[in-house]
């Protein structure tokens, strides 16, 4: 488990990334990270193709949660 406030890090380390809602905290949004991204170092997952999709997919999320807080 890898707990980060850094969404970069998350996708490029995980396989899974858990994004949860402000206190109390509930699951908000699971996000499974394909295994083309998860077979690669964390450099090489930072500069695929697929990494800036899924970085903007969970920013939106999060901002989305932000807004309803």
């Amino acid at each position: 488990m890898l707990v980060t406030h850094d969404i970069s890090e998350a996708i490029a380390m995980s396989d899974r990334v858990i994004l949860l809602s402000h206190r109390p905290s509930v699951v908000q949004e699971v996000f499974i990270i394909p295994t083309e991204l998860r077979s690669l170092t964390p450099l090489e997952a930072r500069n695929h193709s697929e990494f800036q999709w899924w970085f903007q997919t969970i920013w939106k999320e999060l901002e989305s949660l932000e807004t309803t807080n």
